[in-house]
């Protein structure tokens, strides 16, 4: 106000050797102007209570356009089959591979691309003519742009090989689909409900008559330090499973994995042992694979409780986020990722296990530790036998 009277008087000095009534014009609205500052001024100053009728201005939005990553990153990415052309974004990606997760890595890739960056999806069917993906939607419409949860996905790595960009392997990445969840889980179950209507009740028994409310499934793929993204939690990591009642626990693993069978068997031996320590009352049940792939992954989606001990699988990953029941897991991305994990984006149901997981030594400071080795070889004895102790204590 100060500087606004004294330019006010100024400009009188200097005017009104012209004309002065051009002045008083001048002056008289530049005072309206201190008048309305003054206003301002006091009505910032008065208590809070006086800004009960003052609107609230909402959050800025995305732009009501779609967004790259290009946009929101400054990086392009590699999903696999994926074009932008306007407003839509096309997949041409598909596969008949019987690894159902990776599979499914670049198909949700594309949707979490779509649907966080504001596109229509259009795709093609996924999967062979008599498998439950091919009920998976090749379409869906736009909804509005997130950018902040599309920039976390843009700007995905490994952390191993530092120029990764392709999307084929979407579950090492930590975001994404835990920020689309919702759509993953609606999808994945409606397309599985649509399959089993046309399967026999002496199939789908055997993912519904299975295990009762209060029964649990444990699904653990033994991967025993083989692979840098693969690890397994500890003894502690059962201690989810409750101590009182009576309710069976079903096992299942991996059917394809071949290494080192001899030493799961003795993990879950253990295993085993420490969940009857806690509840002499459960009964435990190892389950086999059966002979329609479906049915294994299914029951991971509908089971009523859930323990997933090991991290690293997209098999696991795509099944667990469409499971509505109770669902307890180690972190889902291992390896050198551990330091950056955002459990945060989980889907609600979700209980992150709070144990030590067992990575191999070549990428985990606490598993170097614990083996006292740099790689870990099955073939020496002193380190199977180091393992099997830092599985029941620790690290």
């Amino acid at each position: 106000k100060m500087y606004i009277y004294a330019f006010i008087c100024t400009m009188n000095k200097v005017i009104a050797k012209r004309r002065r009534s051009f002045a008083i014009v001048f002056s008289a609205a530049f005072l309206t102007l201190w008048h309305f500052l003054h206003t301002i001024n006091n009505n910032a100053m008065m208590p809070s209570s006086s800004h009960q009728n003052v609107a609230v201005v909402a959050p800025t939005t995305d732009a009501a356009g779609p967004l790259s990553c290009q946009d929101v990153s400054g990086i392009s990415i590699d999903v696999p089959g994926v074009t932008i052309s306007n407003h839509t974004l096309v997949s041409s990606y598909t596969s008949t591979n019987s690894n159902w997760g990776n599979t499914l890595s670049p198909y949700w890739a594309a949707r979490v691309y779509a649907e966080l960056g504001g596109y229509r999806f259009s795709g093609i069917p996924l999967g062979k003519e008599n498998e439950w993906m091919r009920n998976l939607p090749t379409s869906a419409e736009s909804k509005p742009a997130r950018r902040e949860a599309l920039k976390s996905f843009c700007i995905c790595r490994r952390q191993r090989h530092k120029t990764w960009k392709q999307y084929k392997f979407f579950h090492s990445c930590n975001y994404g689909w835990g920020e689309i969840y919702q759509t993953i889980r609606d999808d994945t179950r409606s397309a599985l409900d649509t399959y089993m209507k046309s399967k026999p009740s002496n199939e789908t028994d055997q993912v519904f008559g299975l295990l009762g409310k209060d029964d649990w499934l444990i699904y653990e793929r033994c991967n025993v330090l083989q692979h840098y993204e693969h690890g397994f939690g500890t003894l502690e990591t059962y201690n989810v499973i409750p101590s009182e009642g009576n309710f069976t626990v079903y096992t299942a693993e991996s059917p394809k994995l071949k290494e080192h069978k001899g030493l799961c068997t003795h993990l879950h031996e253990l295993r085993n042992e420490y969940i009857l320590s806690r509840n002499p009352n459960v009964k435990i049940v190892p389950t086999s694979s059966s002979n329609d792939q479906w049915i294994d992954f299914a029951r991971l989606v509908y089971a009523p409780n859930l323990l997933i001990p090991s991290a690293g699988s997209s098999w696991v990953l795509w099944s667990i986020i469409a499971n509505t029941g109770n669902v307890h897991t180690v972190p889902q991305l291992g390896g050198e990722f551990l330091g950056t994990m955002d459990t945060s984006i989980y889907p609600p149901n979700f209980s992150v296990v709070k144990s030590s997981v067992i990575y191999p030594p070549d990428v985990s400071n606490d598993t170097r530790t614990c083996l006292g080795v740099d790689h870990f070889d099955a073939s020496i004895l002193d380190h199977n036998v180091k393992l099997l102790e830092c599985f029941v204590f620790g690290f």
